[in-house]
């Protein structure tokens, strides 16, 4: 029978569309969210910056979130953070934020190369926007950077932190939309990996926090009494900020879902949490409300500056050739697979691991997926392509989902399981082809993608169905529900891969 993969991407965009094609990005705030005169604006942030009285941590900040009203409401909050930076330079500045103007799914980097504010110019990372844009976590949503206030606020900072120097750092701007934390955890090793390993990097994280009050539709309380209105304004929006401190996103999110707590920054937050940070220590730096500024206790909006130091590292990648999984390896996931199916079965609830006894090699990450085969023929299969989960929990998910929740099947009987045999292929990441003569037949596997359609087909699937490459690229695309010749057009994303396949019955 014709074996077909049923494909787990952590992500899947359906706002997809071109990048925009401006050049430079004008201010979208100046004279409103603060002065539009240079020299007023210059004024307006050294005065803060001066103004701050804040404990400096011993160590160099590689992470600050700082909020994204104007600056007459939280500039005062954003200022002690940014005041942190006085004494170190960074090649690579990340802007991470919410998006408030289109809604999608993942996260979005602009097209332009330069954002423009009174004070002068700011460049974009190109490199390492056109890296990311590789990524399915990625794309460039037409109209999202157009009026984005939160990444821009941030900007004049930066540039009277820095004078002449800012135009040495560049800026990577990068919105997030909706995802999964699971996805945040994803997004954020990928914009690690993309970091180059001799720049000094900072990543920023803007948000505010609770937005209260009828104006907003979340009234957690009511109080005529302002004393007591920023006392309760406090306790809810420390529960969020303690869980940031800590670096836990798990309390995190529980905490969210909980109070429905309105931070608009909830996954630029997650994916702040999720970085590779050696060393971790953070601290809040300042708090307040716009109460403070405006006397008004019906409709309030929180705000607070956080300094994080840590030391950046890149992700440790499991994409490797097959000389590097051993044959203890390979026994050591297949047993993990059967098992964790077993288990199931026997309403144990899974497999449990101790990760001491994985193996170092299983530790790392890598997409992967199970195939179950009775008799030669397809009983289930499941995989992901793109994660940083380390090997050994991609298969424990997979395993699971391959026996009993493959949409093709019914789940696995505990009789039939006798019968079943159980393959494992490990996914080297998938790269963009340029002509079809870099695809081999029985060493790569293909993703083809239009649009919202994305099919993927394994290596080992051409070989068993006799395909040579163009019948490959026909399958492929009729897996992703795209016409047989789809694979010709333009604006086709063709991506070849390798796997490290092997089976019970094979070891």
């Amino acid at each position: 029978m014709q074996l077909t993969i049923t494909l787990s991407l952590f992500l899947v965009l359906s706002c997809s569309t071109k990048s925009e094609s401006q050049e430079i990005r004008p201010s979208a705030l100046a004279g409103t969210w603060y002065n539009a005169d240079r020299a007023a604006l210059a004024l307006e942030i050294d005065r803060l910056l001066s103004r701050t009285k804040s404990k400096t941590p011993s160590c160099i900040p590689a992470l600050i979130v700082v909020p994204h009203a104007g600056y007459t409401y939280s500039g005062s909050i954003a200022a002690p953070a940014y005041a942190l930076l006085k004494k170190h330079f960074y090649d690579v500045i990340y802007l991470i934020g919410p998006s408030h103007h289109r809604s999608f799914h993942g996260c979005s980097v602009p097209g332009f190369s330069y954002y423009e504010t009174p004070l002068g110019r700011v460049a974009v990372e190109r490199t390492i926007i056109t890296s990311l844009l590789r990524s399915p976590y990625f794309n460039s949503v037409r109209g999202a950077h157009e009026k984005e206030h939160c990444l821009e606020i941030q900007l004049p900072f930066l540039q009277r932190l820095y004078s002449v120097r800012i135009r040495e750092i560049k800026i990577v701007p990068v919105l997030a939309g909706d995802m999964t934390a699971a996805e945040a955890r994803n997004i954020a090793h990928e914009l690690a990996s993309s970091t180059p390993t001799d720049k000094k990097t900072l990543f920023i994280i803007s948000t505010d926090l609770a937005h209260c009050g009828p104006r907003f539709g979340y009234v957690p309380f009511s109080s005529e009494n302002p004393l007591r209105v920023r006392d309760l304004l406090r306790k809810l929006d420390m529960g969020a900020l303690d869980c940031i401190v800590e670096n836990n996103p798990g309390a995190f999110n529980d905490y969210v879902e909980k109070t429905g707590i309105t931070i608009c920054g909830r996954n630029p937050l997650l994916i702040g949490m999720a970085l590779p940070l050696r060393s971790r220590s953070a601290s809040l730096i300042k708090y307040g409300t716009s109460l403070d500024t405006t006397g008004d206790h019906t409709n309030t909006v929180s705000y607070a500056s956080i300094a994080v130091c840590g030391n950046l590292e890149k992700p440790v990648d499991g994409r490797r050739g097959a000389g590097q999984f051993n044959r203890d390896d390979k026994i050591f996931l297949l047993k993990l697979a059967r098992d964790n199916i077993s288990s199931h079965l026997a309403d144990r609830g899974g497999l449990t691991v101790n990760r001491s006894d994985v193996p170092a090699a299983c530790l790392t990450s890598s997409g992967a997926f199970v195939t179950l085969k009775i008799g030669g023929d397809l009983r289930g299969c499941i995989g992901t392509v793109l994660t940083y989960e380390p090997l050994y929990r991609v298969i424990l998910n997979n395993s699971y989902k391959a026996a009993f929740r493959d949409p093709r099947f019914m789940p696995v009987t505990a009789r039939e399981f006798r019968d079943v045999v159980v393959e494992i292929s490990i996914l080297t990441r998938p790269v963009d082809i340029s002509s079809i003569e870099e695809i081999t037949v029985g060493k790569h596997g293909l993703m083809i993608e239009k649009g919202p359609n994305r099919g993927l087909l394994l290596p080992q699937v051409a070989v068993e169905q006799h395909w040579n490459r163009e019948q490959f690229l026909l399958h492929t695309c009729r897996k992703a529900g795209l016409p047989d010749d789809a694979w010709t057009g333009r604006d086709v994303r063709i991506q070849r891969f390798e796997a490290i396949i092997f089976s019970e019955e094979s070891i």
